[in-house]
C-alpha cells in the first residue's frame, strides 16, 4: 500500500509531516484489530512494516494497461523492501 500526502510538497509545512507520522502510527496500531478480524474469518494474519520516504513521484500510464504506474525514489525503496 502506498499513501500519498500532497501537502508535504511544501517542506516547511510541519503539520503535513505530522500527518504522515500520525498515519504511520495509526496503521501500526491497526494491525492487531485487522488480524483479529482476519482470524474471525479464518483467514491468515498479516505482518507489515511502515516505511516513509520523501521524494518526487511520476505517474505514467501504458497503452496496454488501464492502471497507472508510479516511478521515483520512494517507489524504488518500496520495491527493494518487497
Amino acid at each position: 500500500m502506498v499513501c500519498y500526502f500532497p501537502k508535504t510538497y511544501n517542506p516547511t509545512d510541519e503539520s503535513a509531516f505530522k500527518d504522515v507520522i500520525e498515519c504511520g502510527l495509526t496503521i501500526i496500531a491497526a494491525r492487531h484489530i485487522i488480524n483479529t478480524k482476519l482470524c474471525e474469518e479464518k483467514l491468515p494474519t498479516v505482518n507489515y512494516r511502515i516505511s516513509a520516504d520523501y521524494g518526487k513521484i511520476e505517474v505514467a500510464r501504458s497503452i496496454t494497461s488501464p492502471d497507472n504506474d508510479l516511478f521515483g525514489s520512494p517507489m524504488r525503496i518500496c520495491v527493494l523492501i518487497l
